[in-house]
């Protein structure tokens, strides 16, 4: 057997020996040229539609129309025609006329710096007119109920409202609460508008 295997082993390096051989003598033989390429075909020629003329020659050979007042008037009705325009208006308005903008811009400033110094005044407004509709309001509780100790008045008021009694002192004390509250609201009114940047 094992002269067999030694048999196929020697006809097997013998096979690549002859294939190894061949490959030499394929690389030492020359290339064989390239066959001719095939022969253009050329087409008879085909006939060219003539071109048409540019666009800006076409526009050129056109008439050109003119509509005039006259034309309008003729195609649409007498009320078709615009009117000529005044000559003041095309004229540039006058240097007089414009505003100076340094002014503007002062005036702006001006007006807002006396906005922001007006809303501290404007909430001692609205904070003394509170106090005095709350001092009114006690004034009032002290007239209604005689288990409170009597209201305080200034000295201003003082003879007028010795010379009431109750029912007459709640009534000018109720109306003067109306009026208090009113003064509130408009002085509420009047920091809105300046914080808000109105003047």
């Amino acid at each position: 057997m094992s002269r067999t295997i030694l048999a196929v082993v020697l006809a097997l390096a013998a096979a690549s020996a002859a294939a190894a051989d061949k490959d030499t003598e394929k690389k030492k033989e020359p290339a064989k040229p390239a066959p001719p390429p095939a022969a253009a075909v050329v087409s008879p020629a085909l006939p060219v539609a003539p071109t048409s003329p540019p666009r800006r020659a076409v526009l050129r050979e056109v008439e050109r129309v003119v509509i005039t007042n006259e034309v309008l008037e003729e195609l649409y009705g007498p009320g078709s025609v615009i009117p000529d325009e005044p000559a003041e208006s095309a004229a540039p308005p006058s240097a007089e006329a414009l505003p100076d903008p340094l002014q503007q811009m002062q005036a702006e400033q001006a007006r807002e710096t006396a906005r922001l110094r007006a809303v501290p005044e404007a909430e001692k407004a609205v904070a003394d007119a509170e106090a005095k509709v709350k001092e009114l309001e006690r004034r009032a509780l002290a007239v209604e109920n005689p288990f409170l100790p009597p209201p305080q008045v200034p000295e201003e008021e003082r003879a007028s409202w010795d010379a009431m009694d109750n029912v007459q002192r709640l009534e000018q004390t109720q109306k003067e609460i109306a009026q208090a509250r009113a003064d509130l609201e408009a002085a509420r009114e009047k920091l809105r508008a300046l914080k808000a940047g109105g003047s």
